[in-house]
């Protein structure tokens, strides 16, 4: 047959025969024409279908086959609600679970932040009692401007 015949036949190009004929994978000669013919395995040459090609993986609940042997669209609608239900419902346990850990940390931030807040009134309230108790040891204001009065006694 010739090399479009043969790429009909097993579903490829002209040019994807060629190659295999370059490489050794198919046979090729010259008919009484000139035109180069290309001899097929025998599995290939008898079925007017291509070669077959590894399946695809089966989903997890296999569609009932009609007697045509054909899924009707309705199955296959069916289980891809399935299938986007099934994963809808797995994004939303990894959502929930990425949202406990994240409040987690946010708490123990949180936590944290309040203590070290704690922390810094409780350093400024004790630098005013400080400054509180500085105030009245120190003499009023206008002493200084006037000058500190004399204590009798002194």
């Amino acid at each position: 047959m010739t090399y479009a015949e043969a790429a009909h036949r097993l579903g490829i190009s002209t040019n994807a025969i060629k190659q295999r004929v370059k490489r050794g994978k198919l046979q090729a000669a010259t008919g009484n024409d000139g035109h180069a013919r290309v001899w097929l395995p025998v599995q290939n040459a008898d079925t007017d279908t291509k070669i077959q090609t590894p399946q695809t993986p089966t989903p997890t609940t296999p569609a009932k086959p009609e007697s045509s042997g054909l899924v009707s669209l309705d199955d296959v609608r069916r289980l891809l609600g399935e299938q986007s239900n099934r994963l809808q419902a797995a994004h939303a346990a990894a959502m929930e679970a990425a949202l406990d850990r994240a409040d987690r940390q946010h708490a123990a931030e949180l936590a944290r932040l309040a203590q070290a807040h704690q922390a810094g009134v409780t350093a400024l309230m004790n630098r005013v009692a400080v400054m509180l108790v500085e105030r009245r040891e120190r003499a009023p204001w206008w002493s200084v401007l006037f000058g500190a009065p004399k204590i009798r006694g002194e």
